[in-house]
């Protein structure tokens, strides 16, 4: 076991340093520098959020894999027999893939801090004679290592918990506790064994979760004092950064832009393919089941984003309405419970207490499971909507109101509407995505998009980048569309 926490915490930290290392660069042209992709850059950070792990997980293979579309272009130039890139089903692989699909995470938190900070002290090193890249490590960078560490935690905490991309990309003889726990349980082990993987990877979990919060409060405490300082205006890059810069894109687009856009292309092209064809999307279209997991999914996704919603609602307004500090502290705690339970966990208790009551896993069960673990997600949007709500007006509802319904109806859905609607968005987006609840319950008889999108991917590939194509743009369209409602005032 103790092999099993190593490895679960070596691929983890080997992907939050190459998120480290993607993101640190482009948070700073983000936040201090001006060109014509900042948009496009900055709009990454939906990427890891939005788009299943399943979809980043076929996008690296259709791009790096043994048939990807490197190696492809590279035994074509120079006459290989065989692919020359085989480091995608290793470790090193697992690191690469995982690093640059959360590092958007690392860049947006700590390009929020960044911008806000007081530009003066880097003003007068620089009449002093220090040179930027000193200047950079030697004054900004200790300044944001709050921000850092706060934007690090939660993307270890996905690599932590990692399952789609490690089953997929599993290296013979190496496990980490998420794979442990799962396969555990489909081989029958006991589940004494299994309660004791589960217990482990949570306490481990929460300590890391903790930690991160306490460095969250730093990184607002940071942008709190930096607020109507002085701050630097983006400026273009100069000639001396411009090497570097141009160097730093073109790796983004190697190992995070391409392989997305690799999957449009396998649905169209396969292996053997030498002109685009539309077979692959025939098959789908034309598959049994096809419009069974669609209209599943739609369903699964509308009944999991209602519970999200309303258990936010809930939270945010015993939470919003608690006069006493200490127990608002507690209540604010609850939801970081969730986020320390991975979905693999979390199902294998579900299916051992199903087992034991003599019930079989249905639709219901799933939405239970995914409620339990997203609605965390919904509260934080909504409470950051509730806590915008000032306390005159608060006390004066109290005063007013005659129930606390008359106050839900006439204050609080008003004042958080966008945000409810924007969560209720969001929670659909992660639901309609999640293949790896769907694979651990083993409902019967149950098939989704993206389910069936999992099922595809051993012995049709391009037929699986169609549907985890469709998957894709349903779930960024919804992100999308969350975060714009969300951000109207």
């Amino acid at each position: 076991m103790f092999k099993i926490i190593i490895f679960t915490f070596e691929q983890a930290l080997a992907s939050v340093g190459i998120a480290l290392l993607a993101g640190i660069p482009g948070a700073y042209f983000i936040a201090r520098k001006t060109f014509p992709a900042k948009k496009i850059l900055k709009s990454l950070s939906v990427i890891p959020l939005c788009v299943p792990a399943l979809m980043a997980a076929l996008g690296y293979i259709s791009a790096l894999g043994l048939a990807g579309w490197y190696n492809r272009i590279l035994m074509s130039l120079f006459s290989l027999k065989e692919p020359p890139l085989r480091f995608l089903y290793s470790f090193s692989g697992i690191a690469i893939t995982q690093g640059f699909y959360n590092f958007p995470l690392i860049m947006k938190s700590t390009a929020d801090v960044l911008s806000q900070l007081d530009h003066s002290p880097e003003e007068s090193a620089e009449l002093l004679g220090a040179g930027q890249i000193k200047i950079f490590f030697t004054i900004t960078l200790p300044r944001i290592i709050p921000a850092i560490i706060a934007g690090a935690v939660p993307v270890f905490i996905f690599c932590y918990f990692s399952f789609m991309i490690i089953l997929m990309f599993g290296i013979p003889g190496s496990s980490t506790i998420e794979t442990e726990i799962y396969f555990a349980a489909r081989m029958h082990k006991p589940f004494s064994k299994i309660l004791l993987l589960c217990t482990t990877e949570t306490i481990l979990a929460i300590i890391v979760i903790f930690t991160g919060t306490l460095y969250e409060k730093k990184s607002e405490q940071i942008t709190e004092n930096s607020f109507s300082i002085k701050k630097q205006t983006p400026v273009s890059f100069s000639k001396k950064e411009f090497p570097f810069a141009a160097l730093y894109f073109i790796i983004i687009f190697i190992f995070f832009v391409i392989p997305f856009f690799s999957i449009p292309l396998n649905s169209f092209f396969g292996t053997n393919d030498t002109y685009p064809t539309l077979k692959y999307w025939k098959f789908i279209l034309s598959s049994k089941s096809f419009i069974p997991s669609v209209t599943t999914s739609i369903i699964q996704a509308s009944i999991t984003g209602l519970l999200c919603t309303a258990t936010a609602i809930i939270f945010s307004t015993a939470t919003r309405l608690c006069p006493h500090s200490g127990i608002k502290q507690i209540i604010k705690t609850i939801p970081l419970l969730p986020m320390a339970i991975s979905s693999v966990a979390a199902s294998v208790i579900i299916l051992k207490i199903t087992a034991l009551s003599e019930y079989n896993t249905n639709l219901l069960t799933l939405c239970s499971v995914q409620t339990f673990l997203y609605w965390p997600f919904a509260f934080r949007q909504i409470y950051a909507s509730a806590s915008r709500i000032s306390d005159e007006v608060i006390f004066s509802a109290k005063l007013l109101s005659n129930s606390k319904t008359q106050f839900l109806t006439e204050v609080f859905f008003p004042a958080t509407k966008r945000s409810c609607i924007s969560a209720f968005l969001f929670s659909f987006a992660i639901s309609i995505g999640d293949a790896s609840l769907p694979v651990v319950l083993a409902i019967p008889e149950y098939t989704s998009l993206a389910l069936f999108t999992y099922r595809l991917f051993g012995y049709r590939f391009p037929a699986a980048c169609c549907t985890s194509m469709i998957l894709g743009i349903v779930c960024i369209t919804l992100c999308i569309l969350a975060e714009k409602i969300g951000d109207k005032k």
